[in-house]
Formats: C-alpha cells, structure tokens, sequence
C-alpha cells in the first residue's frame, strides 16, 4: 500500500507519546498544541522556540491554562515541545490552525485522539489511553 503525504503524517501522529507531566495533574479534558515544525516541515530549534513562544503569549493573552509538555515518537528521537491546554476542542483547533499544525491532540476523560486541522484526507483518529502514552 503506498501512502500519501497526509497519510504517513497521520500514521506517525498516532505513534505520539508524552512527558513532562504528572496524571495528578490532569484535568478532563483538554488538548496538546505545538506550533513546532508548521506544515509538517523540519524548521531549526531557533524558528521553533520562537513559534512556540507566540503560541504561548497567545494562550497568557487568552487567559487559557496551559503547562508545557513534550510530544514525540516512543524514545524520544523526536520530539516536539508543546502545551497541554485546557480549552475547547473548538479552540484547539483555530490555535492548530493558527500556528499552521496538520493536528492536534485532544484528550477527554482519558480518551486520547488525534483531530485534524490542515489534513483534508483524514479524520480523528482514536488513540486509547492518554495515561499509557505517558513516558
């Protein structure tokens, strides 16, 4: 089966794992954003930090609480600084849109999914247990 673009994108998002919080901390629901890499385009540290810091003024301007959180594949060769946000899934997804991400994750009651913002050819994806993908 050969996969598009939009397709291998998908299927990598939903290897995602995470750390950098504690399950104490959680809330019901929320979502995890990153303004890292836009498009799914390998940017520098420097561009990415940079984005990251305006997805977080954002989020302060908003009033929304945030922690930060790492995203990233099961060892961790790649990752992704990102914020848990407690926010709508609405606003979740204007801010993945904003900061020109493929998807965001959303988390309710423990019920992990990936939700497309960019990706035209894919629907929310179910991911399990958001607890088991805390490294």
């Amino acid at each position: 089966m050969n996969m598009n673009k939009a397709q291998q994108f998908w299927f990598l998002y939903q290897q995602t794992y995470f750390k950098g919080i504690d399950q104490q901390q959680l809330v019901d629901c929320f979502a995890i954003i990153t303004a890292s890499d836009p498009l799914g385009q390998i940017q520098s540290v420097e561009e990415n930090d940079f984005a990251n810091s305006l997805l977080q003024a954002k989020l302060e301007r908003q009033g929304l609480l945030y922690r930060q959180i790492l995203a990233g594949n099961s060892d961790f060769s790649h990752a992704e600084e990102s914020v848990l946000v407690c926010c709508t899934l609405q606003q979740a997804l204007w801010l993945g849109a904003e900061f020109k991400q493929n998807a965001i994750f959303w988390v309710t009651h423990d019920e992990l999914s990936v939700v497309p913002c960019l990706l035209d050819e894919v629907e929310q994806a179910n991911m399990g247990s958001f607890i088991e993908r805390l490294r």
